[in-house]
């Protein structure tokens, strides 16, 4: 049966060398999968410095939390139904809002904590999200929402990883317009092949 050895001493170099690159912007470490296999809980506790970590279920966010992890955990998929609210605001777990059942489950709930929130925009993957043009009225909805505390925009390219894609320009120009707040859009490849790109929070 094959194994996989993981060097986390390799893993901290890899993530300095991306430190380096990103200057003032706050790396996310994307560790959904388990990490990608090398292991959810041993890879967050090597990445001490990194600004936050992401994952697809609020499960792997409290496992994360139970380890001892305190950096900003954001659960990428936001929360499944209303009741898992309440496990986020116990753990301290950031949010991604993607639809309106997501707005409507946040106005509803009652709280003393404030969310921090990740507002989901579809600038072209067309997987999850909110149109641009539907983007001031959810914000608007968040922020007259009392459990709101920050609003981040992400969004996510449907073809990073090939330069050449006219579709990366329209993301781009369609993210650019929307509301002047944090943004995350970088993933790993848009890191690298738009090192300008307005992009708070790149996620790798």
């Amino acid at each position: 049966m094959p194994v996989a050895y993981i060097n986390l001493n390799n893993l901290r170099a890899n993530y300095l060398q991306l430190s380096q690159m990103a200057g003032d912007k706050k790396i996310i470490a994307v560790i959904k999968a388990n990490a990608y296999g090398h292991g959810l809980c041993e890879v967050a506790s090597a990445l001490p410095q990194a600004h936050a970590f992401a994952v697809a279920r609020i499960e792997d966010a409290i496992l994360l939390r139970q380890h001892a992890i305190m950096q900003r955990i954001i659960v990428l998929t936001g929360v499944y139904t209303a009741s898992d609210l309440a496990l986020a605001a116990e753990n301290n777990i950031d949010l991604v809002v993607h639809s309106e059942h997501h707005l409507n489950w946040l106005q509803a709930y009652t709280t003393e904590h404030k969310f921090d929130i990740w507002l989901k925009v579809d600038t072209g993957m067309h997987r999850l999200g909110f149109r641009p043009n539907d983007v001031p009225a959810a914000v608007a909805k968040l922020r007259s929402c009392k459990q709101v505390a920050n609003i981040r925009l992400l969004s996510h390219f449907a073809s990073a990883d090939d330069i050449n894609n006219p579709s990366n320009a329209m993301q781009i120009e369609e993210f650019s317009n929307l509301p002047a707040l944090e943004k995350s859009f970088a993933n790993s490849a848009a890191f690298v092949n738009y090192p300008d790109l307005d992009s708070d929070w790149p996620r790798i």
